[in-house]
């Protein structure tokens, strides 16, 4: 009962948090015909704070997500397919399903 629930309420702080950042990128993004010829809009947002620093900052602190995410989607997608794939679900299941174990010394307990 309780993963539902905190999926639940992470999608709607999500959203209510997603909502926020919309309006603030909308009150504070400048004129829109140098936004829209732009090469790096989110650039331009960020340097409407006034400071080059400041925007720098908030330019990796964006990399930074975004690179989090693409590790995350790449996780996902390859234990989905993983999954998949132990079902017989894909051309070639049996080699992506199988799982080797390697024997460690490091970490063998015997």
């Amino acid at each position: 009962m309780n993963v539902p629930k905190a999926m639940w309420w992470s999608y709607l702080m999500n959203v209510v948090m997603g909502i926020a950042t919309l309006i603030t990128m909308l009150f504070c993004i400048g004129p829109l015909e140098s936004v829209l010829d732009a090469d790096a809009p989110y650039l331009v947002l960020f340097k409407n704070t006034g400071s080059d620093p400041a925007a720098f900052c908030l330019l990796v602190l964006l990399l930074f997500l975004v690179f989090l995410g693409n590790v995350t989607a790449l996780a996902t997608t390859s234990r989905e397919l993983w999954a998949f794939s132990r079902d017989k679900g894909f051309p070639f299941s049996h080699w992506i399903s199988r799982v080797r174990t390697v024997k460690n010394p490091l970490i063998d307990f015997h």
